[in-house]
């Protein structure tokens, strides 16, 4: 379904959802700009950026999604972020 895969790319952890099918939106951390917004299929769901930097990865739709701040982009990155939604 993701047809983002630039060539130089950077990971942020992997996301483990505890719901299916949700909107995944990436903001630069000091920016606030939007990098990418999806809503993944089944609930496991690994960003790729552009660059090495720290984002704001939000979860969900409507006004109270769920927000993980300073989120430290990886060349290689094996984390995992549980999330209970």
């Amino acid at each position: 379904f993701d047809n983002f895969s630039p060539r130089n790319h950077f990971l942020l952890p992997i996301l483990q959802l505890s719901k299916e099918d949700q909107v995944i939106t990436i903001r630069k951390s000091v920016t606030n700009e939007i990098v990418s917004s999806v809503r993944i299929n089944g609930k496991t769901y690994q960003p790729k950026v552009l660059e090495k930097a720290t984002y704001t990865i939000e979860i969900g739709e409507g006004d109270t999604p769920l927000k993980y701040f300073e989120i430290l982009s990886e060349k290689k990155n094996k984390k995992i972020l549980k999330i209970r939604i």
